[in-house]
């Protein structure tokens, strides 16, 4: 099975390790608001911004392009990966899992998270949509690939919930138009929710 967050670590240690003394335990893919970050200011001899450019052309993954946007924000670079990446990841997972059956009866959050994400696997859409909480959330539950036993389960449980509210604080139109192209990414997330 494939680990996404591995993947983008090594990928970016690659490309920053000729103007940097990053590691790969200096990347971390469980930050807010970005799939991965680099704290640079502490380890390049830099400027931060010429350290970025100096570092050469972005990274691919799977023969697509890894990065869509770079920001800086507090000495650290921040990452936003390409549909590309989010696609070729989620058919990677997909076929390499298989896809769990709905529990019967629900007993949790996960088990009821499963649930929705194998009702709107039903309802179609290739791809990760552009939506920023869909995004964080199905990069959250692509992280339970490379937690094991308590940090496994609390990365599902918070997979969960977030994947639940998806639809929390939208108008109808717009969770109409969401759900109608969740289908890949949904079902990846049951998948993901039900890794062991």
């Amino acid at each position: 099975m494939i680990n996404p967050h591995l993947i983008v670590r090594q990928a970016l240690y690659d490309q920053f390790k000729s103007v940097s003394s990053l590691t790969q335990t200096d990347i971390c893919t469980s930050a807010r608001d970005c799939q991965a970050s680099a704290p640079l200011a502490w380890h390049t001899e830099f400027p931060v911004e010429e350290a970025l450019k100096l570092s050469g052309p972005l990274q691919k993954v799977f023969d697509v392009p890894l990065v869509k946007e770079v920001y800086l924000s507090g000495g650290h670079a921040c990452f936003l990966l390409t549909e590309e990446a989010y696609k070729a990841f989620m058919a990677h997972i997909i076929a390499g899992t298989t896809l769990p059956p709905v529990a019967d009866p629900i007993r949790n959050e996960v088990d009821y998270a499963i649930a929705r994400m194998r009702m709107l696997a039903r309802k179609g859409g290739e791809g990760c949509h552009d939506d920023k909480r869909v995004r964080e959330a199905l990069w959250l539950a692509m992280g339970i690939l490379g937690a094991s036993g308590t940090r496994r389960e609390t990365r599902r449980l918070r997979a969960a919930r977030e994947l639940i509210g998806l639809m929390r604080g939208r108008s109808l139109n717009n969770r109409r138009q969401l759900a109608e192209g969740l289908g890949q990414a949904a079902d990846c997330a049951a998948r993901l929710l039900a890794y062991e």
